[in-house]
């Protein structure tokens, strides 16, 4: 984490826990031997945050982070396991780059990460039309 945002959260944690100047100019001297969070180290942030937490402050930060959710307009995490699960199966399992190869050249996308959910749901399509093709192919052998 870098610094402005080891500050910030522990500015958070200060107004979080209601804790007055002096309380809080006594936690950074007593727990992180420093009179101002912007000279904290990895170390006295640690022990700090650890004192915090004793104190029932509880960060935001992880759990807006990880979520389900996809992030707006990006395919969802159920869409791209689909994707994976279809090209493994007609594909006899290559590899993830040769996947985002292939959606490259046939979707224009660089990436599983930048795809769309509207363009999820054509890729998840289009695999699944080789698909067909693929048992087709078979049954007439």
């Amino acid at each position: 984490m870098d610094a402005r945002k080891r500050i910030a959260l522990v500015h958070i944690a200060k107004a979080k826990l209601q804790m007055s100047d002096e309380e809080y100019r006594k936690a950074l001297a007593d727990y992180a031997d420093v009179c101002s969070a912007a000279q904290l180290t990895d170390a006295g942030f640690d022990r700090l945050m650890a004192y915090f937490r004793s104190l029932g402050f509880v960060s935001d930060a992880r759990r807006t982070q990880v979520t389900d959710k996809p992030q707006r307009g990006t395919a969802s995490q159920a869409q791209i396991d689909m994707i994976v699960a279809l090209w493994v199966e007609v594909t006899d399992g290559t590899s993830i780059r040769q996947l985002e190869a292939w959606i490259e050249r046939h979707h224009g996308i660089s990436a599983l990460r930048f795809v769309t959910g509207a363009k999820a749901q054509k890729i998840i399509g289009s695999l699944q039309l080789w698909k067909r093709r693929l048992r087709e192919k078979g049954a007439r052998a």
